[in-house]
């Protein structure tokens, strides 16, 4: 039985070995720019973009009143200057498709209650879904630390993502690839401009349907473990959810809250919701179907501000 088990290992770690040194190999000759690992795979995120910009401009040693973190709806929903304006010190941490699964992980390696005092964690229904991967692949590129990349890869559980962690391990002179479009300003991306015509046709034509969304539990256990940490850490916890166009319905917007509430409760966390207070136009203020163009984060930013003037603790 023993022998058995040493040999399983032994075979097991073998295999391991020799798909290291392939990973190895193929990182080490490109064409085009490109390593061969990049070339024969269709799924990797190359190296830049903004959350490249975003994680490196990241002072972690530096005092933020605030600290934003989420998907897309949060780099693109809270303006930092915006906060400045009002004397508010805040960084945003968020990235495309970051679940609460990625936020986590961030929060835990990057936030201390000596660089903040509050954490504001903007949820919304598709960051509590299956989708995962496409965040874990960015951040895995691009975050600085290659032990927080290593977390995330491991946790994501897909080997798509293991042969990413390798390829960054082994393409340590990579370039970023670096757009105008990826600027950021303390991690905010600015968007001017509003819904295409396809999208108003739809919402003149009523052609709204309802998208529903799985939302799936080991998500949810996140929002406790974000709500331990942050007690651990003595941060302030603000759940949000930013303004939503007309595209999240109302039925999306109950089955959420109906999800989401209770656990609240439970935590004793803040929770303000924003998805349909503000009454925003969607063919106005909003540049597709799920983000607030910078005429929205302007309207938001200042109401939230307002409201969070009331609640906030400072150290």
């Amino acid at each position: 039985m023993i022998k058995s088990i040493k040999f399983f290992v032994a075979f097991c770690l073998s295999i391991i070995t020799i798909y290291v040194i392939m990973m190895f190999i193929l990182s080490l000759f490109s064409f085009r720019n490109n390593t061969i690992t990049q070339w024969s795979n269709n799924y990797y995120v190359p190296l830049g973009g903004s959350s490249y910009n975003r994680f490196r401009e990241f002072k972690p040693n530096y005092f933020y009143d605030i600290l934003f973190i989420g998907s897309s709806r949060t780099f693109r929903g809270y303006d930092p200057l915006i906060f400045k304006e009002d004397s508010l010190s805040t960084y945003n941490l968020g990235s495309s498709n970051q679940t609460l699964r990625n936020s986590y992980i961030l929060a835990e390696d990057l936030i201390r209650s000596k660089n903040t005092s509050t954490l504001i964690v903007d949820i919304y229904s598709y960051s509590l879904s299956d989708i995962s991967f496409e965040s874990s692949m960015d951040l895995v590129s691009n975050i600085p630390n290659p032990s927080t990349a290593m977390k995330i890869q491991a946790r994501e559980l897909d080997i798509r993502t293991t042969n990413n962690f390798l390829r960054r391990l082994f393409t340590l002179n990579e370039k970023p690839v670096l757009k105008e479009k990826d600027a950021v300003a303390f991690g905010f991306c600015k968007k001017t401009n509003k819904l295409d015509s396809a999208l108003i046709k739809k919402i003149a034509q009523n052609d709204i349907q309802s998208n529903p969304v799985e939302i799936i539990k080991e998500e949810l256990d996140y929002i406790y473990k974000i709500s331990r940490l942050c007690k651990e850490r003595d941060i302030q916890l603000i759940f949000t959810t930013s303004p939503t166009s007309v595209f999240f319905t109302e039925k999306d917007r109950e089955k959420m809250l109906d999800i989401i509430l209770p656990i609240f409760e439970s935590t004793g966390d803040i929770y303000l919701d924003y998805s349909k207070k503000l009454n925003l136009d969607s063919k106005d203020y909003f540049f597709d179907e799920g983000h607030m163009n910078y005429q929205g984060v302007e309207i938001f930013n200042k109401t939230l501000i307002k409201d969070l003037k009331t609640i906030l603790k400072y150290k």
